[in-house]
């Protein structure tokens, strides 16, 4: 007979770990992946000693994740016995631990009292103040220019920040409290000038596009929210103002045009918009030259050696290993195997959100939204910044819930 999870030090250990990696993951990003692994490690001895506990009530959707998260990487590993691409193995083992860790916290996790929405808003908010904060003080520091913060992928900080700033609107939004709404707004404030200091015109169009759509929403529920709304608003004119990044939003549209029609510039001259748009031409032709089993991951010089002497891709490009779509990389390198595995990473949370309660809905829909509009423009599950990020955010939300969560609270050891 399986009995009551009695959460013991080591299980609140774990959730705690992890709820401080997520609030400084990008300010002291060595240190928050530190808590993470160790988070992990506790995790799978936990799940090794009170396995048929955990898993005891697991729901169907809750399965599918786990499935989901073990599964995703293995197209990576299929890529490389296929085609023997040292990347897709690399990859296959970076990809596979992270999703490995995460599933155990997940486990404990969904088990844990400590996990509470309350809690999670504290992680999440005190992520986006620091991280924000510190994108504008460097943005300061150097006087303008793109910036990043915990990695050197920008575009990776400006995804990360951009997805903490929707969650901290929507909590600004459901919050009654003055004194939180207040705190809430201050945050929101800090990451807006985090995601207008990254100058990533996906982060600009992803944030844009998220408070008009929750601003739509709470507008057509409780009219009294227009105030909340015109408030939230101006931190987006102030740094738009100060920073000024449209204008990278108006040169990419302009340049849309040039690299859409028959006409192309040299190679040396090219945009990262026109990198973009040839980038994605060359992925179609590569699909359609072998749509069901993929090319394998490969820098694009050895890919299409042919376009990038021809000149209709830009010899800069050679060097990349990601076509900046998740869709195509995912088709080219992947096949449909990888096609159908990346859908699932999306549509598995979609789905299982519907059965959580408002807050835990609304941030999942927003990571997802955020990330698709990335996926489009960007590479944010190659690299593991941004990747880790997705599954622990998403595990964490769909973990938890209102109400009692099976548990009972024990001062002895797990």
């Amino acid at each position: 007979m399986v009995t009551s999870y009695k959460e013991g030090l080591a299980g609140r250990f774990v959730v705690y770990c992890v709820l401080y990696a997520l609030a400084i993951y990008l300010a002291f990003n060595e240190f928050a992946n530190g808590l993470l692994i160790i988070a992990g490690l506790v995790s799978l001895f936990i799940f090794g000693r009170r396995h048929r506990v955990l898993t005891d009530g697991i729901r169907k959707d809750e399965i599918v994740w786990v499935f989901t998260l073990l599964l995703y990487p293995m197209c990576f590993l299929y890529a490389f016995f296929l085609h023997r691409s040292q990347i897709d193995s690399e990859t296959f083992v970076e990809f596979f631990r992270v999703s490995l860790l995460v599933v155990m916290v997940f486990m404990v996790a969904r088990k844990s009292h400590v996990l509470t929405i309350t809690r999670l808003k504290v992680a999440v908010t005190v992520f986006a103040g620091l991280s924000g904060g510190m994108g504008i003080i460097f943005w300061f520091m150097q006087g303008g220019g793109r910036i990043s913060v915990g990695t050197p992928l920008i575009n990776m900080y400006a995804l990360l920040i951009t997805c903490a700033a929707g969650m901290v609107m929507l909590f600004c939004l459901l919050e009654s409290d003055g004194m939180k709404k207040q705190y809430y707004r201050a945050c929101f404030l800090a990451a807006v000038g985090g995601v207008f200091s990254s100058g990533s015109k996906s982060a600009i169009l992803a944030l844009i596009c998220v408070f008009l759509c929750l601003s739509f929403f709470h507008v057509r529920r409780n009219r009294s929210r227009i105030k909340d709304i015109l408030i939230l608003l101006l931190p987006l004119i102030l740094f738009g103002l100060i920073m000024n990044p449209f204008s990278r939003i108006e040169a990419m549209i302009n340049s849309v045009g040039i690299y859409t029609g028959e006409q192309a510039e040299a190679p040396s001259t090219v945009s990262s918009t026109g990198q973009r748009v040839q980038m994605y031409r060359a992925a179609i032709a590569g699909i359609q030259d072998g749509p069901v089993l993929g090319k394998g991951t490969w820098r694009l010089g050895k890919i299409f050696p042919d376009r990038i002497e021809s000149g209709t891709l830009a010899i800069s490009t050679k060097r990349y290993v990601h076509v900046h779509n998740e869709v195509l990389q995912a088709w080219l390198t992947r096949g449909l195997p990888g096609v159908t595995l990346l859908l699932m990473l999306f549509l598995v949370p979609l789905s299982a959100a519907k059965s959580r309660d408002v807050v835990s809905k609304g941030c999942i829909y927003i990571t997802l939204f955020v990330y698709m509009v990335f996926a489009m423009f960007e590479a944010p599950l190659n690299a593991n910044v941004s990747y880790a990020f997705f599954m622990i955010t998403i595990s964490l939300f769909l973990a938890c819930r209102l109400g009692d969560q099976g548990c009972i609270t024990q001062s002895s050891r797990s």
